[in-house]
């Protein structure tokens, strides 16, 4: 036989182990929360990160930051502030680090074999015996593929909940908005409501001195007084508590909003009729949640399929070398694992049932799409009419205070008679802006629920949203590290 140095061989296996071996080094990233909170409170609304970050969203949009700040200024903002998209970026990395693991073959291994033979057949020859074999496994078929089926379903999962959570930061952000505006309209209203009140009591007081009006119509105005006093100073308190609920829905400091307060403009407030066929097959079939249970079932499917294909053994085959007591000694093995019947019956039941559950819950979410649909549609058609009714009443009492303030110039009736129909024009505005609050929260609600604008259109938020998800989930290169 051959005979090769023994001294040769501990290098040549040590080689061939360092050659298959790479590694990285660990990287330290503690977290100081007085630091993190130092971050969160010096974020601004005019930063050039978040210019950048819009203008990626909207090419053709270049005024940033805007001169007048509306929802959707609001919202993009939001998209880039707000932590829960750190978050979901996050998830949405490790379910894509989760798939290049799904993708790899078994790694070979390495087997190494001593022997020390104190009395060595041949006279001369070397006690020792060292060895080592090269373990290759070869997978049985279908199991790698079901792996990177499961994990390409389970990384689309993670990017439609980003598209589904950009959506819901949309409604509360412009709920947080038309609240914030309903309020500072309101403290507008109260404080001309209180206006007229106090001037109404002050002349009702002077008719009761005069003896010509009696007790109670000055204590029913006296309270009417009261209550606009109370109801002003609640509204500014509101109006403080809106801002802090709108910086706390985008993700940033109240300082930021409070930068900007003075260029926010009204919300859009245009109420079209609804196409309930196109938003009823928008919601079935494009909303970001129904993909991703789509993609859920896709990935426990994939997962019964390996369930599967892991009846079949993988086989190993150990290809060798040993030097035994002075001779060269090829070999070459080979593994698998008995195949005992039923043995898979358990794994394979679990998957089954997991695949069953993945599509009792698209269907459940289905269904409830479908029922949230309808009264979201019912309720925004109620809304837009009762605004309709709102704007009438106004109409009507815009009308009858002209007729009274026409009859004041002329003589026919005191001042007394104008302010109370001033204050009936106040309480008919107020009325008005309920109704016109109501129905734009009506419609965010309509258009969350369908992860649709009204009218159905492929506007700048739908390409928006398209261009943030796909976007979030490109970026892992620059984001990554040990």
């Amino acid at each position: 036989m051959t005979r090769l140095p023994v001294r040769l061989l501990g290098p040549a296996v040590l080689s061939l182990i360092a050659a298959g071996c790479a590694t990285q080094q660990y990287q330290p990233t503690p977290l100081d929360p007085a630091d993190n909170a130092q971050q969160f409170r010096d974020q601004r609304l005019d930063s050039p990160a978040l210019a950048d970050f819009v203008t990626a969203l909207n090419p053709d949009r270049t005024d940033w930051p805007p001169q007048r700040w509306d929802e959707r200024s609001l919202f993009l903002a939001a998209l880039f502030h707000h932590p829960d998209f750190a978050v979901q970026r996050a998830e949405w990395r490790a379910r894509q680090a989760e798939g290049e693991t799904a993708a790899r073959r078994p790694p070979p291994g390495v087997q190494l074999q001593t022997e020390y033979d104190t009395d060595p057949e041949e006279q001369g020859a070397s006690h020792w015996s060292l060895g080592g074999l090269l373990n290759l496994t070869f997978e049985a078929p279908g199991k790698r593929d079901a792996r990177i089926v499961a994990a390409r379903a389970r990384i689309d999962a993670a990017r439609q909940q980003l598209g589904h959570s950009a959506w819901q930061l949309r409604e509360r952000v412009l709920r947080r908005y038309i609240e914030w505006q309903d309020r500072s309209m309101r403290v507008r209203l109260a404080s001309l409501q209180r206006l007229a009140a106090d001037q109404a009591t002050t002349l009702l007081v002077e008719r009761q001195r005069a003896g010509v009006t009696g007790g109670l119509e000055v204590s029913v105005m006296r309270l009417r007084d009261q209550r606009a006093r109370l109801e002003e100073v609640a509204a500014r308190n509101e109006v403080i508590t809106a801002r802090m609920g709108l910086a706390a829905a985008m993700g940033v400091p109240t300082d930021a909003i409070e930068a900007i307060r003075n260029r926010l403009g009204k919300p859009a407030g245009d109420l079209p009729a609804v196409d309930e066929l196109r938003l009823r097959r928008s919601a079935l079939t494009g909303r970001y949640d129904i993909q991703r249970e789509l993609a859920a079932f896709a990935a426990a499917d994939a997962d019964l399929r390996g369930a599967v294909a892991a009846q079949y053994p993988d086989v190993t085959l150990a290809p060798g070398f040993i030097y035994d007591q002075g001779d060269a000694v090829w070999l070459l093995e080979a593994s698998w694992m008995l195949l005992l019947r039923g043995y898979n019956d358990g794994p394979i039941a679990a998957a089954r049932a997991r695949r069953d559950a993945a599509a009792a819950r698209f269907r459940a979410l289905q269904a409830r799409v479908i029922g949230e649909l309808d009264q979201a549609v019912t309720h925004y058609r109620g809304q837009r009419r009762v605004l309709e009714t709102a704007n009438k009443l106004l109409a009507e009492q815009r009308d009858y205070e002209a007729e009274v303030r026409q009859r004041h110039a002329a003589g026919y009736v005191d001042r007394l008679n104008l302010l109370t129909a001033q204050i009936e024009t106040l309480a008919a505005r107020r009325a008005r802006l309920d109704a016109w609050r109501n129905a734009l929260l009506a419609r965010a609600r309509l258009e969350t629920t369908a992860q649709t604008t009204v009218p159905v259109r492929d506007d700048d938020l739908q390409l928006a949203i398209r261009r943030f998800v796909n976007q979030s989930t490109t970026d892992r290169q620059s984001e990554s590290g040990p």
